[in-house]
């Protein structure tokens, strides 16, 4: 309903000046049909971006899409997402590109984002041997990925890993920008912000147990980065709270996690960082990083 014929409404709820018994229950009445038609107008506003993501461990460890989904959640705005993922631990996008089922996901139309995330550092190969034939598919899978994707009407985001030693972290960077750019894809640094933050922040769990994993602060950090690409800004702080499974690096599960399964509650919520912690964290992805030289990778 149109907002003019909302305040009509209301005035001709209000115009009634005496206070008896039948004017009470209009009074009431209209008040509570100017609430639901309101409501009505905010779902029908809310806009649903259903996305997949597609890679290995780095994106189910900790699970962020659901981490990703919560962050959206909590933001004031009229987007929402409604995230599926594929992913296999140490899987290349080269082996996923020759899975069926990850084709059909793609070729299906429903998504209108695909997140593509490589094996942590294998695009340095586009450093040192561009033309070794490992190379040279790897290159060919994540194109043939991304043009799938976009040929079915999505819009394509290539989520960076990240290396711990700075300059090799340095390096990383640059090779997945050139490989982002072959793709026309959407890149999102992970590295050198993660790199930054584990300085500026050392007290929060930026790794899992094992030391090479995603901890409960950098899946936050990638959702948080993936939030930014999409909405032009960063997302407002906010504690964050979470009822679904946090996956561990040895999780099992070879293919497609739904999205109903992996926001459904199956635990009880608990609290995963503070709004200051991710206030840190949201203030380190708006640290500009350095320009790296593109002859050295440093």
């Amino acid at each position: 309903m149109k907002s003019s014929r909302l305040s009509d409404l209301f005035s001709r709820c209000i115009d009634h000046r005496p206070f008896g018994a039948k004017v009470r229950a209009l009074l009431s009445a209209c008040a509570l049909f100017l609430l639901a038609s309101c409501a009505s107008v905010s779902s029908q506003s809310k806009k649903v971006q259903h996305i997949l993501f597609i890679g290995n461990s780095v994106i189910y460890t900790n699970n962020l899409p659901a981490v990703f989904e919560r962050i959206a959640d909590a933001q004031p705005d009229a987007t929402t997402y409604d995230v599926d993922m594929f992913a296999r631990g140490g899987a290349t996008l080269t082996e996923l590109s020759q899975d069926p089922r990850v084709l059909d996901l793609l070729e299906s139309g429903r998504y209108d984002i695909v997140v593509l995330q490589e094996k942590g550092g294998d695009d340095l190969c586009l450093l040192v041997s561009k033309e070794s034939p490992d190379c040279v598919a790897l290159v060919n899978s994540h194109v043939s990925l991304a043009n799938l994707a976009r040929e079915r009407g999505a819009k394509v985001l290539y989520l960076g890993t990240y290396q711990l030693a700075p300059g090799v972290s340095r390096a990383l960077v640059r090779a997945e920008r050139l490989l982002g750019d072959q793709m026309t894809a959407q890149y999102i640094e992970v590295s050198e912000h993660l790199q930054s933050l584990r300085r500026s922040e050392p007290g929060l769990p930026w790794l899992h147990a094992d030391g090479g994993h995603p901890g409960i602060a950098t899946t936050p950090l990638m959702g948080s980065l993936i939030y930014e690409a999409l909405n032009a800004s960063p997302p407002v702080p906010f504690d964050l709270c979470i009822g679904a499974e946090m996956y561990t690096p040895k999780w099992n599960h070879d293919g497609v996690a739904r999205h109903v399964d992996g926001v459904s509650e199956i635990q009880p919520k608990r609290c995963l960082l503070s709004k200051s912690q991710m206030y840190s964290i949201i203030q380190g992805i708006e640290v500009k990083q350095p320009v790296i030289n593109e002859r050295t990778g440093f």
